[in-house]
């Protein structure tokens, strides 16, 4: 989806970031899945979560009833990545 914001915010720590949730406005998105400590730190803004990936992961497979799935998914993630968000 390409989504063109039709407004500005100044919200984030970090200037450079805000671009992101003016598009996640526009687009109607409900989260930002992001390793971002700026955008992080916001939580939510107006109807976006800002969550990390780690987060996203487990939250998505609890959701279809997969709690094992996730734990497994995200163990393999962080032995590969232990530096995964």
């Amino acid at each position: 989806m390409l989504v063109i914001p039709d407004r500005k915010v100044k919200v984030c720590r970090d200037p450079d970031d805000d671009m992101f949730i003016e598009a996640a406005l526009a687009g109607g998105a409900e989260y930002v899945v992001t390793g971002d400590t700026d955008l992080l730190r916001l939580k939510r803004f107006e109807a976006v979560r800002f969550i990390t990936p780690r987060t996203f992961l487990t939250a998505i497979y609890s959701e279809l009833g997969w709690e094992a799935d996730a734990r497994a998914e995200v163990a393999e993630v962080l032995r590969i990545n232990p530096s995964f968000p």
